[in-house]
């Protein structure tokens, strides 16, 4: 931790006298945090002291890169759960609204798209349920994975509105996995796809998308060369800091 106390020592610093005050001190010897001689080979003045502001200033980027690590990673959790959150949501309202009064009842009843998005959250039931009282309406799928949910719930859901994929308007896929399961159970034909949104790398080498038109992804780079590319009118890449290498961004993209 001897990286971080360094990094602690010179933001006290900074926060009490500011920047050019506080890097003044250092290079003056004040407050400096003590790094062992045995690192140098012995130079005389000024050579060493200005030896040991160097090593100060890599230990502190150190420290600052593994904290821009966690945090990257945090924020990429975080960002995850927040983007579950915004797409939940729609089975509480849905029986919230059916269950107020019977006129109500007999309203949401007769309002097939007050059922149209289905998310693997969902219970057996209510996703039938859903599917059932949606009529022939588009299906907004929301497919993810928590550490509290286990992939063979995936593939349950998915083998429960797989048969409707033909219905599929939307995904929201927050699971590695979704891509090679629905392939695997043969969910590759969506004719009414139109808008995708993933967290995750997504190729779609397997599956039919004549009507996809919106991609929207989160920190996940279509592969470089994707013919899906020319079909698409609206594109949304959501990054955080040094999230995707330019170079494949260009790749990608770039035509």
């Amino acid at each position: 931790m001897d990286d971080l106390d360094a990094l602690l020592k010179l933001l006290n610093r900074v926060k009490a006298r500011g920047w050019t005050v506080a890097l003044a001190q250092a290079s003056e010897g004040k407050d400096r945090h003590k790094i062992s001689v045995e690192n140098y080979p012995p130079y005389s003045e000024p050579l060493i002291t200005l030896r040991q502001e160097m090593e100060q200033a890599r230990v502190c980027l150190k420290a600052l890169e593994d904290i821009r690590c966690r945090l990257k990673q945090r924020l990429r959790a975080l960002r995850r759960m927040g983007h579950n959150m915004a797409i939940t949501g729609g089975c509480q309202f849905s029986l919230d609204v059916s269950h107020v009064s019977r006129r109500l009842r007999r309203i949401s009843l007769q309002t097939p798209l007050l059922w149209t998005r289905i998310k693997e959250s969902y219970s057996e039931s209510q996703i039938r349920e859903f599917i059932s009282r949606s009529g022939r309406r588009d299906l907004d799928i929301g497919i993810f994975t928590a550490s509290r949910i286990p992939s063979s719930r995936t593939e349950v859901f998915l083998q429960l509105v797989g048969e409707y994929s033909h219905r599929w308007s939307s995904i929201n896929i927050v699971d590695m996995a979704s891509e090679s399961m629905m392939t695997k159970l043969g969910i590759t034909n969506l004719p009414r796809l139109r808008y995708v949104s993933h967290t995750y790398d997504v190729s779609f080498s397997t599956w039919s998308t004549p009507a996809l038109a919106h991609v929207e992804g989160w920190s996940c780079l279509l592969p470089a060369g994707s013919s899906i590319l020319m079909q698409l009118t609206h594109f949304e890449l959501n990054l955080s800091e040094d999230a995707v290498d330019i170079q494949d961004l260009a790749k990608s993209y770039v035509t």
